[in-house]
């Protein structure tokens, strides 16, 4: 597994405020099976819980995720 802190780029400095799982996925540098799997065991992804859209589809919280990368879940 790569080192994420040197590929962390701020999330939050565009204008979107959200993650689609598959963008997370490539983030976090995990398949999104793992990530669908912990949701669905756990209601959440080590402490980031998604919006979930009336489509079904998850949307992460890009704060959220900026605080699961650095460390400081």
């Amino acid at each position: 597994m790569r080192n994420l802190q040197t590929n962390v780029i701020p999330l939050s400095t565009g204008v979107r405020q959200f993650l689609t799982t598959d963008e997370l996925a490539e983030r976090l540098n995990v398949r999104r099976q793992t990530i669908h799997k912990r949701y669905s065991q756990t209601g959440a992804y080590f402490s980031v819980r998604p919006i979930k859209l009336p489509n079904r589809r998850l949307w992460w919280p890009l704060d959220a995720v900026e605080q699961l990368i650095r460390g400081a879940a």
